[in-house]
């Protein structure tokens, strides 16, 4: 029986991304987007797994971009807080269906590769702590969630071992793919989304 639904953020709960006001030609700082993605998608993008394991933060991050682009720190960390702040889930309807499933007795986990951002603007800038039950982000946790030492998966190990858990009292939804296997050799299980519908759907079962 699942006791324990772990739920991944990116791709899965929200599409939201950061800078995204930005791309907005009304926003008077317009021209910063191209030259954020530009740094770290094209030319910095190591710089993306560093702060997601905490390697470093986000001023730090902002500093680095500022200072190679020539852009004022800042606007780009203040645009960076704003965006975190205003993420949005995938669909209107997804709140009121975890409300659902916490009524019902199961825990909700955020389970998210991702960076101090999370914690600091985006659990308080969309009321998260209402929603979900712990996160568990792979910069407080420095690994990511499909790493895999010593037959064990270090990411969840500690909420599991908390809660007194097994791996088959628990699921884990997410739009990525666990490529090695191993999960499904230890029964636990992954519901692979491949968009809101695929959300809705899988989290809808465990309301009936």
């Amino acid at each position: 029986m699942i006791r324990t639904i772990f739920i991944d953020w990116n791709k899965t709960l929200s599409t939201s991304v950061f800078w995204e006001q930005l791309k907005d030609q009304n926003n008077p700082n317009n021209h910063y987007f191209n030259k954020l993605e530009d740094f770290l998608l094209k030319k910095n993008s190591h710089l993306i797994n560093d702060w997601m394991l905490g390697k470093y933060n986000s001023e730090e991050i902002c500093q680095k971009i500022s200072e190679a682009m020539g852009l004022n720190y800042e606007t780009v960390f203040n645009e960076l807080v704003i965006s975190a702040s205003n993420m949005v889930f995938v669909d209107f309807r997804v709140p009121e269906v975890l409300k659902k499933i916490r009524k019902k007795g199961m825990k909700l986990v955020v389970a998210t590769d991702n960076m101090d951002t999370f914690r600091r603007f985006t659990i308080p800038g969309m009321k998260l702590y209402d929603l979900f039950d712990d996160f568990l982000i792979s910069n407080e946790l420095e690994c990511f969630k499909y790493n895999i030492s010593d037959e064990k998966i270090p990411f969840f190990e500690n909420f599991m071992k908390i809660h007194e858990l097994t791996y088959n009292e628990v699921m884990l939804v997410d739009d990525s793919v666990e490529k090695s296997g191993y999960f499904s050799k230890i029964g636990f299980k992954i519901e692979h989304i491949k968009g809101k519908e695929d959300l809705l759907n899988c989290l809808n079962e465990y309301i009936s």
